[in-house]
């Protein structure tokens, strides 16, 4: 705009940066980032990704045990006997096999405290997910980075729990497994997010239609924050956005 003679200058209105681009005002205001512009934006996206969760974990702790395998009779055919075609409920993904999975999300007013039984640290990962009965953790972690960050934004998440995970596969006899998902400021859903639900055993309807819900939540609150990119006045305790089902 300043190019094209609408605006006298670039600087950023709010944190005075000398060059205030599109990429500046999504992800790298330090004002919009002390007013918790883009902790908004997360937590609106987290919000989302924690309904499908917390669906398929219910469904998952309320469906019978017993039906996790088969008899290993039925993998053998009697001698002159034609092999049948059956197809039989099969359970899947990470979380299969149990029912007394948890589920801890870090979101305003959560009282989001680590798994003490897991370890004690003050390391807060966006969602938590364990079971005692397997003694396994997953720890998702959530960024909302510009598109052309999010290679850089992933290394980053990645780096920065290596020590949690590292403590807790040498000091307990728990099993973690970390994942990162990757939402662009812009509506860019990166794989990783259908990578993680579909490990979770999450059917693929469902993860497309949290997939298009996830990319229509970042772009409003974006363009929220766009509009209010010459605005010092932000309310820190708006509602998230969410979408009517």
């Amino acid at each position: 705009m300043k190019l094209w003679g609408l605006k006298s200058t670039s600087n950023c209105p709010l944190c005075g940066a000398s060059v205030c681009s599109l990429i500046h005002i999504l992800s790298n205001c330090t004002v919009a980032l002390r007013d918790e512009r883009y902790t908004w934006r997360h937590n609106s996206v987290l919000f989302e990704i924690q309904k499908v969760i917390q669906n398929h974990i219910n469904n998952q702790n309320a469906s019978p045990m017993n039906e996790r395998l088969p008899h290993i009779s039925s993998s053998f055919v009697p001698a002159g006997k034609a092999p049948t075609k059956t197809k039989s409920k099969m359970y899947s993904g990470l979380i299969a096999g149990s029912n007394d999975w948890k589920l801890l999300v870090d979101l305003p007013d959560a009282n989001y405290v680590f798994p003490p039984e897991v370890l004690a640290t003050l390391q807060r990962p966006d969602i938590v997910i364990w079971s005692e009965k397997f003694q396994k953790i997953l720890l998702i972690e959530l960024t909302c980075p510009s598109e052309e960050n999010i290679e850089e934004a992933q290394l980053r998440k990645e780096n920065r729990y290596l020590q949690l995970m590292d403590q807790i596969t040498t000091t307990t006899n728990w099993s973690p497994l970390l994942f990162t998902i990757e939402v662009g400021v812009r509506g860019f859903v990166a794989h990783s997010l259908e990578r993680t639900l579909l490990r979770l055993g999450i059917s693929r309807r469902i993860i497309s239609k949290s997939c298009k819900n996830v990319s229509i939540i970042a772009a409003r609150c974006s363009f929220a924050i766009y509009l209010s990119a010459n605005s010092i006045v932000w309310d820190k305790n708006r509602s998230l956005i969410t979408l009517d089902s």
